[in-house]
């Protein structure tokens, strides 16, 4: 895993399988609509599980060479395919290639983000929730429809058992830390409001002394 400048490969994450790496470039990205989430930039943070899946794809190893090229994913492949070259004239007005949107890495990595947001995982290594939920008008995500996205969940839960429920833990824990964190930040303005309330007692200068004799 590396934290590096990308911008010479025009991407904001990449994975080598060379050297079996995943590159991220933590800088926001000025350039292509495609990439924004509605009303955001999107960063190299955001790729990381886009890479992550690249690096899944290559590593766990079935008899093909990959798990994108395995006969179980055929059916979300060959759907995918389909509902990309279905949109092909639209692609091709936004400036993208088909044919990198249809191999089956991009499609198994795409597929793996889909997967992850479905399990509920929002954080700073997602896409926009804009990009990746059902509705979304980002056509690299928009061509998993309802019923390949329930290929996908079959799948990867299948392939990665403990994975949705990993993620629900963290998503609990990392909720329950929030609410914690909210609930200490209250008390300590409240603490701090409250303490504003007391008034110092005055203290009187040159007062004569009482004196019982």
């Amino acid at each position: 895993m590396r934290f590096r400048k990308l911008r010479n490969h025009r991407a904001l994450g990449i994975f080598t399988p060379v050297n079996n790496t995943v590159a991220v470039d933590f800088r926001s990205d000025e350039n292509g609509m495609i990439e924004k989430g509605i009303g955001k930039k999107n960063i190299g943070l955001q790729s990381l599980i886009h890479e992550y899946g690249h690096f899944l794809d290559y590593n766990m190893l079935c008899d093909s060479a990959a798990l994108s090229l395995s006969g179980d994913f055929d059916n979300i492949l060959f759907q995918t395919q389909a509902e990309l070259r279905a949109n092909s004239k639209r692609l091709a007005l936004m400036g993208e290639k088909i044919e990198y949107l249809c191999l089956p890495s991009e499609i198994f990595a795409r597929a793996f983000e889909v997967y992850v947001y479905d399990c509920g995982l929002d954080n700073s290594f997602t896409k926009d929730p804009e990009q990746l939920n059902l509705e979304t008008l980002n056509l690299r995500y928009s061509c998993f429809n309802r019923n390949i996205r329930l290929l996908i969940d079959i799948y990867f839960d299948q392939k990665f058992p403990t994975l949705r429920r990993d993620i629900a833990k963290y998503v609990k824990r990392h909720t329950e830390d929030k609410e914690l964190s909210k609930v200490s930040e209250s008390s300590e303005s409240s603490y701090t409001v409250e303490s504003k309330k007391i008034s110092k007692p005055k203290i009187y200068k040159h007062v004569a002394q009482l004196s019982l004799f």
